[in-house]
């Protein structure tokens, strides 16, 4: 008998990925899985790629989902305005968030989404509303359906 196990390296979108961005940048909260060399990931377009759960008509379904167009981005600071020149080591919580084309989503997914009410345990409450509804119409559902989802950065250039 012979087993095997391998892990792919990435960037997953944290449970709760709205982040207030900085400078009125959008971005979001990431998780790294696996030991990868992250700062391969840097200065990459990136799409997202992943399975989501929605509710169709009173039944949870999982459809494969992967964005259109790259639409993150990790940027980095020049080798030579950084403090250490000698490795790069980046603070997994502060230093790999995406920042997320914004402009592009709302032009192409519009910037008039409606508010959702005050409940904290919603999507909407949890994640970037571009970033849902872009999902959403990929999908042809509405942002209400989306239950869940567990969603990877992928670099966007073909393999």
């Amino acid at each position: 008998m012979l087993g095997c196990h391998t892990d792919s390296p990435c960037f997953k979108i944290a449970p709760v990925s709205k982040l207030e961005g900085k400078c009125g940048f959008t971005q979001l909260t990431v998780q790294t899985y696996g030991g990868g060399l992250w700062d391969t990931w840097f200065d990459r377009d990136l799409i997202l790629a992943g399975k989501v759960i929605v509710n169709h008509e009173g039944q949870l379904q999982s459809r494969l989902w992967r964005s259109k167009h790259a639409i993150a981005r990790i940027p980095n600071l020049c080798i030579h305005l950084r403090k250490e020149r000698a490795g790069f080591n980046p603070n997994k919580e502060n230093e790999t968030q995406p920042l997320i084309a914004s402009t592009i989503l709302d032009s192409l997914f519009g910037a008039g989404i409606a508010k959702p009410e005050s409940d904290h345990y919603s999507m909407q409450a949890k994640h970037s509303l571009p970033l849902l509804n872009m999902i959403a119409t990929d999908l042809g559902i509405g942002i209400e359906n989306l239950v869940d989802f567990e969603l990877n950065f992928v670099d966007s250039n073909e393999g």
